[in-house]
């Protein structure tokens, strides 16, 4: 049986002790808290260091009440990679991310608000146990790496050119885990393409998503069970969700006498209704072709016809991802 997750919790308000200890209790997780308050920072974290890695740090941003004030969580993160150069550390603030700033954040696995880390909890134990996972036996190649995702066999070929040469010229180097953190999660599962979301798989089946629940159990060999998945957030694979969709085509699980469109073939599926179809945000048309944000601050989205939308101008196109959308104005 492997040890029970082990995380440090580096802070310097003695009342975070509190949230340290009710984050033990929930995630079942030990977290040992770490008083920075009028403390020195420095000698605070050479002791740390001194111990055996944790799994997790999870640190303040501003150390305000330390001794060393004034002093920065990103400052601290610097200082501690020196010793542990794949050290994996969480920011737990609360001023907001967006106070932190996008140059320190990097630093940072993730940077979480303080009165929100409760919404964090089955992500911060996926990045533990993924890294976990990764220390015992990193991966040395990119097909190795590829087997991490445990991605299907036909999109290996495209996976293998699109993971950046920052990852590929640097495995079996001290770092190279948190480029492979910070891509998988931000890249390969933030940015359509190879994965889909929720709503990217209901629209490519022509469904609503509120009624992708009633056929998801179809898909199960579809979804992605790889490094960094959690249970609070499903991605399923493109090109198995498409070859599963065939499946049932070839098989006479769905009726049909034509080539179908996969947004013709979804609405085919046992327990989908009329009530369940698709429409797109701005028309009302069916079968929306694409998923686009409804303007430039890319927050809200929607299921969309392709004619009514423009390419997004904050995001770039990248080779096998989705082309980023939005909306371009009234029908």
């Amino acid at each position: 049986m492997s040890r029970k997750l082990r995380f440090i919790w580096i802070d310097d308000n003695p009342k975070r002790k509190s949230s340290a200890n009710t984050l033990q209790d929930r995630l079942g997780v030990t977290v040992e808290f770490r008083n920075a308050y009028n403390q020195d920072l420095l000698s605070l974290l050479h002791s740390i260091t001194e111990q055996e890695e944790p799994d997790l740090i999870l640190m303040d941003h501003w150390f305000t009440e330390a001794d060393s004030h004034p002093f920065v969580g990103s400052t601290a993160a610097e200082h501690l990679r020196e010793t542990w150069p794949e050290c994996l550390i969480v920011c737990v603030t609360a001023a907001g991310p967006e106070k932190v700033g996008s140059h320190k954040s990097d630093l940072y696995e993730l940077v979480i608000e303080i009165e929100k880390i409760s919404n964090y909890d089955k992500i911060l134990i996926s990045i533990a146990q993924s890294f976990r996972t990764l220390r015992k036996k990193p991966p040395e190649t990119t097909k190795q790496l590829i087997k991490y995702l445990r991605a299907p066999k036909d999109d290996y070929q495209s996976l293998e050119a699109v993971i950046p040469d920052a990852i590929k010229i640097s495995y079996g180097d001290k770092g190279c885990l948190l480029f492979i953190s910070k891509w998988v999660r931000n890249t390969l599962m933030k940015r359509p393409g190879f994965l889909y979301d929720r709503l990217w798989a209901a629209t490519l089946l022509g469904i609503q998503e509120k009624s992708f629940h009633r056929v998801e159990h179809l898909f199960d060999k579809a979804k992605y069970s790889g490094i960094f998945a959690h249970e609070g957030e499903g991605f399923w694979w493109q090109s198995k969700l498409r070859s599963i969709l065939s499946f049932l085509i070839r098989n006479d699980l769905v009726k049909s006498d034509k080539v179908l469109l996969p947004w013709e073939m979804g609405r085919l599926l046992h327990n989908i209704t009329p009530k369940d179809h698709s429409k797109c945000y701005l028309s009302n048309e069916a079968f929306p072709e694409t998923v686009a944000y409804i303007d430039e601050t890319a927050t809200k989205r929607a299921p969309m016809r392709l004619r009514y939308t423009v390419r997004h101008p904050r995001f770039e196109d990248a080779l096998f991802f989705e082309e980023i959308r939005m909306m371009k104005g009234r029908a």
